[in-house]
């Protein structure tokens, strides 16, 4: 009899399994299995210290784990679609690795008193690129990620910008099938980083699997297809966007601004009404984060606070809790209070309020 075997499988290309990471006896990384899959952008989310630039160097097998794996399957078996279930260890065949692998890193690799050709060039022979395939290969690249016209001037003249560009062209050059990037809008601001999301998404296009880690919530939700959040030296979650919003129930946000920026008195009529709870208010650059729940998350949130049975909590809440009741009980609170309401919005919770969640709430 034959095992049977989902056809998704041929499409993962990378297995983690049950890594741990220890620095003197700190354990940075506990327990990380992931399957990585041909084609997609993968994002790592984490806060600042969480271990993402350490996973990603244990992905390229610049750090040994103490224990656990990393299986990857060599480009020569990816591009021919040839034994597609051959995995082989990062740690046996350092040559494939770098063939399959490309890696750009917070730091840039290349050298400032080159020109964007010569960085080209350079890392075209260090990769090992017979002449005919690095010219070519560095003609596409310049077109790719806009720097075509700036191929003669020396890298450190280059905008930062272009330089971040400029090293995921380096990364690029021998053509990996899976390309690595740590924090590549970091620095950026608000226009080149969308130019970064952009440049992105054309690299994928062209073929290349793109695992990338970044704390910029809002560049994950929209770039990624899946995302992994990193919290507590472990993976926590993994899913698209809409699989992650659904698995923690983020439910609904309604954001209100006063003149005052003084919201005491409104988050304690709130609290009364709707049986809300302390962490459901954020009070952060002038305005007020009301945090909406599913009524089934705040009665368990509520018998937990208060040591209830969930029956008794469930008597005590609105049953028809949901945004929309929210924001027209702030409309009319404010009115009595004599407060006038400078924003006021209501919407679907994102990434950002599904991490500080966990962030403040644990795995729960």
């Amino acid at each position: 009899m034959v095992e049977s075997r989902d056809a998704s499988d041929d499409l993962i290309i990378i297995k983690v399994s049950s890594l741990l990471v220890k620095f003197g006896g700190t354990t940075i990384l506990n327990n990380i299995s992931l399957d990585l899959r041909e084609g997609e952008i993968f994002g790592i989310v984490g806060m600042s210290g969480s271990g993402k630039t350490t996973l990603l160097n244990t992905l390229m097998g610049v750090i040994e784990p103490m224990n656990g794996t990393v299986f990857y399957k060599p480009q020569q078996i990816i591009r021919t679609r040839e034994d597609r279930t051959q995995f082989r260890s990062i740690r046996s065949d350092p040559d494939n690795l770098k063939r399959t692998f490309g890696f750009s890193a917070q730091n840039p690799s290349f050298y400032t008193k080159l020109t964007v050709r010569e960085n080209l060039d350079f890392f075209g022979t260090l990769n090992g690129l017979p002449r005919e395939v690095k010219e070519t290969n560095m003609e596409i690249l310049l077109d790719l990620v806009g720097l075509t016209k700036a191929k003669d001037q020396l890298a450190e003249r280059l905008s930062g910008g272009m330089q971040k560009r400029l090293d995921i062209a380096c990364a690029l050059i021998h053509n990996p099938h899976v390309l690595i990037l740590d924090e590549p809008t970091a620095d950026l601001d608000p226009v080149l980083r969308r130019q970064m999301w952009d440049l992105i998404r054309k690299i994928n296009h062209r073929g290349t699997t793109v695992i990338l880690a970044s704390h910029f919530l809002e560049e994950l939700e929209t770039l990624c297809n899946r995302i992994a959040i990193l919290f507590d030296r472990e993976i926590v979650a993994v899913g698209t966007p809409l699989e992650l919003q659904a698995r923690f129930r983020s439910g609904e946000i309604v954001l209100v601004q006063t003149v005052s920026q003084s919201y005491g008195k409104l988050v304690s009529r709130l609290k009364d009404e709707f049986k809300l709870l302390e962490h459901h208010f954020v009070e952060r650059h002038g305005k007020l984060e009301i945090r909406v729940p599913e009524v089934q998350v705040l009665i368990e949130e509520l018998s937990e606070a208060r040591d209830l049975d969930p029956k008794a909590a469930e008597k005590l809440i609105v049953p028809s809790l949901s945004a929309a009741r929210v924001l027209e009980r702030v409309m009319r609170i404010c009115e009595q209070l004599g407060e006038q309401p400078t924003y006021l919005v209501a919407s679907k919770a994102d990434l950002d309020h599904i991490f500080e969640a966990i962030v403040s709430g644990g795995k729960r």
